[in-house]
């Protein structure tokens, strides 16, 4: 790793464990601006002790930080979003050739954004999204479904895979991370289950195409 790189890597460790409610999703703050003076509920170094403290936040040290899912932890919560949305589009891409116009199409492009849902059906037809990824990673769907059938199941698959990165961080970073969306985000879901693959596609080039410029360089650290 470069000297630039490093240091860069280190500034985001700080800005995690320093800077908590910058990136924490405003629900977790609701009790916090309730209860506190006004001049205290404004400044954002009195919402970041409050998160550390009520949440019992360690620090996360660069040492830990050694996978790639820990890397996808760093990123701001719209990268981890988008870079969830392309994992989908590209491995549902059977799913969503099979539904290019109508309603259905409409909601899956709410859920996955119009230029994701392009992206993955311009891609060669290599067999990657003809449906085995659901037997590779068991019931994706919602209520129980054993495969994606509606877009309801595709908001269901990015919170499964949310669930799943949470699972494999470290603890210090698990408690980090989850503070970057709502209050029970990961809650009624089960992890997918082919983690290896999962983890090696989320920090691979072509997926940094969809990210902002800070997120594509946190993911080309090694």
């Amino acid at each position: 790793m470069s000297s630039g790189l490093s240091a860069f890597l280190d500034r985001r460790i700080w800005s995690f464990n320093v800077e908590v409610a910058r990136y924490a999703h405003p629900a977790w703050l609701t009790q916090f601006k309730q209860g506190w003076p006004a001049a205290w509920v404004r400044d954002i170094h009195h919402q970041s002790q409050y998160l550390i403290s009520t949440h019992g936040l360690a620090l996360t040290r660069a040492e830990v930080m050694h996978s790639a899912f820990e890397r996808v932890a760093l990123l701001n919560a719209r990268d981890i979003h988008q870079l969830i949305r392309c994992w989908i589009a590209r491995h549902c891409s059977g799913y969503l050739r099979e539904n290019v116009g109508g309603r259905i199409a409409r909601g899956n492009a709410r859920v996955l954004g119009t230029a994701v849902m392009d992206g993955a059906l311009a891609m060669p037809r290599d067999g990657q999204g003809d449906g085995s990824v659901h037997r590779a990673h068991g019931n994706y769907g919602s209520h129980g479904r054993s495969e994606i059938a509606r877009p309801a199941d595709l908001a269901v698959l990015h919170r499964r895979v949310l669930r799943t990165i949470y699972e494999h961080l470290s603890p210090e970073v698990a408690q980090r991370f989850r503070l970057r969306f709502r209050p029970g985000c990961f809650h009624e879901v089960l992890a997918i289950d082919d983690v290896s693959e999962l983890e090696a596609s989320l920090v691979s080039v072509e997926m940094r195409d969809y990210l902002s410029k800070e997120g594509a360089c946190i993911l080309s650290v090694r």
